[in-house]
């Protein structure tokens, strides 16, 4: 201080003066601000103008304060995008998975109980219908079970 002429000396914080004492930096930070205290150490460089330093030792502190606001409010821009993005691909999956089970489940079990239903709405039942689905799924399966009867039925091969 005596060879800048700083005519009021700076009173160092308990932060600086760990800063000052240990050589190593800290980094502080509450809601608004990051702030970071790194010792500035002489090397042979600086003892050209710091004529009263030694090497290795702790010139002063630079104290960095910086605003986290902009960095606050790309996360939350950020945080919106994932979350409609995040909420659009689950109304797509959604949408896909009811066409697949309306066309793959659905439909068909729709159509195999309106068939069995008219095979069992008469007092003799109509045993003429065939069911038309020639899938080799579950639904498939079951069809061909509703046929085995149909041809295993006595009572059709009397009315024949």
């Amino acid at each position: 201080m005596e060879l800048f002429a700083i005519q009021e000396p700076l009173i160092p914080t308990e932060v600086v003066r760990k800063v000052f004492d240990g050589k190593e930096s800290v980094l502080e930070s509450s809601g608004e601000f990051a702030l970071l205290y790194e010792p500035l150490i002489a090397q042979d460089s600086c003892l050209m103008c710091h004529a009263n330093a030694q090497k290795d030792e702790v010139l002063g502190v630079m104290e960095l304060k910086i605003s986290l606001k902009e960095l606050h409010e790309g996360i939350v821009e950020s945080m919106y995008w994932v979350i409609g993005t995040t909420a659009v691909a689950c109304l797509m999956a959604l949408g896909g998975l009811w066409v697949f089970f309306e066309r793959e489940l659905i439909a068909p079990l729709g159509f195999l109980r309106a068939m069995a239903q008219d095979l069992t709405s008469t007092k003799e039942g109509d045993l003429t219908k065939r069911i038309a689905i020639k899938r080799q799924d579950e639904v498939g399966i079951t069809s061909s079970f509703f046929q085995s009867l149909y041809r295993k039925n006595p009572k059709h091969h009397k009315n024949r």
